[in-house]
């Protein structure tokens, strides 16, 4: 029988600086690479910038990372209503408001059909929103009030997923269901676009991300035999290695620029090196108390930056200076992110756990 967790330990501000360092490297990426280079979102182009920005794209595949590991940590030892509770106040509240404001600000400010700037992106119904509000719209064939939100369905796959095991007590098995889960990313050819219940349940894109980050959970509590975590971390590895490659080249086929294998598979390797430092305190942040607020604003920041950024470029890019411009922006979606977090992520979700939890007791 594999030994039990240990006690939960104290918050890493490592972690929440790594969560940070993904939210600005998407956000960037979004404003000097894809805004211009996908559909026009965005009329300034960052020409001097693209060459490296245009591989911050693998801050997502570091979100996936990390939220395997604060995922794990916060069902490990959980029933499934604490788990349910946790997951609903940590997302909700926030997309909510993010929803709506990004909903109103494309509806008003958006550009119309007729502009160079218009793109599916930008074409809202009330019907898509009232979906998207539910968090759902990807499982049910709606398209995304903000092109960001798409991570938001691969998270609820793994959610569901670490749902399911709580469910059926199947973390006593977590290593042989990660053995499992691994094999069946290994034999899945990621290129095609497959949605299958399979598809959606293991995410076979992404998955060796979320795996990566719950091996790391193990290994740093000590849960599984070091011998068997190291080997499933290695072939993790390997598969996160093939998945980041086969992004890129996708990437090089949509935007016909070149990306370095080189620095892409340096980057992941990068990825795993650090979080190994941080699990074995090898790198240790915890006298810089100040990187827990970096972490609270990081989900608002990624929900509020994507449309309503493009629009600030659209509406503004011709009368600053673009690079003067892309910080005002960051610094505005900074703030907006603190006020999001501070005056309703803290202020309601307390309340709606409360209300969540009296809610599933009765019934």
């Amino acid at each position: 029988m594999e030994p039990e967790a240990k006690k939960s330990p104290v918050r890493f501000y490592e972690i929440d600086f790594l969560r940070f360092l993904a939210a600005i490297l998407v956000v960037i990426y979004h404003y000097t690479f894809i805004g211009y280079n996908l559909s026009h979102l965005s009329p300034v182009r960052y020409e001097y910038l693209e060459p490296v920005t245009k591989y911050f794209y693998l801050g997502v595949e570091l979100f996936f990372v990390i939220s395997g590991y604060v995922v794990l940590m916060s069902a490990y030892n959980k029933t499934l209503k604490q788990f349910f509770i946790s997951r609903v106040i940590r997302l909700y509240p926030a997309f909510w408001v993010a929803c709506t404001l990004t909903f109103i600000v494309v509806l008003m400010f958006g550009p119309s059909r007729q502009s160079l700037a218009w793109s599916e992106n930008m074409h809202l119904t009330n019907v898509q929103y009232i979906v998207n509000m539910t968090m759902l719209q990807g499982f049910l064939g709606y398209n995304d009030i903000d092109e960001a939100y798409w991570t938001l369905t691969t998270e609820i796959s793994f959610y569901f997923l670490i749902s399911l095991l709580l469910s059926y007590g199947l973390f006593k098995h977590l290593g042989v269901f990660l053995a499992l889960w691994l094999l069946y990313t290994a034999a899945t050819h990621l290129t095609v676009a497959v949605k299958t219940p399979f598809h959606y349940l293991f995410i076979p894109k992404y998955s060796a991300f979320f795996i990566a980050g719950m091996l790391f959970y193990l290994l740093q509590n000590s849960i599984m035999p070091l011998k068997k975590v190291y080997s499933l971390l290695f072939l993790t590895f390997l598969l996160c290695l093939r998945s980041a490659w086969v992004e890129a080249k996708v990437h090089t086929q949509v935007f016909h620029q070149y990306y370095s294998a080189t620095i892409v598979l340096l980057v992941v390797a990068a990825i795993f090196m650090v979080f190994w430092l941080i699990i074995k305190r090898k790198i240790n942040m915890q006298r810089f108390s100040w990187l827990g607020w970096l972490g609270s604003i990081t989900y608002p920041l990624y929900l509020l930056h994507s449309n309503i950024g493009y629009i600030i470029l659209q509406r503004t890019g011709a009368y600053l200076n673009k690079y003067v411009l892309l910080v005002i922006i960051i610094g505005f979606m900074l703030l907006m992110a603190y006020l999001l977090n501070f005056f309703v992520e803290r202020k309601i979700s307390n309340n709606l756990g409360k209300q969540l939890d009296k809610l599933l007791s009765s019934l």
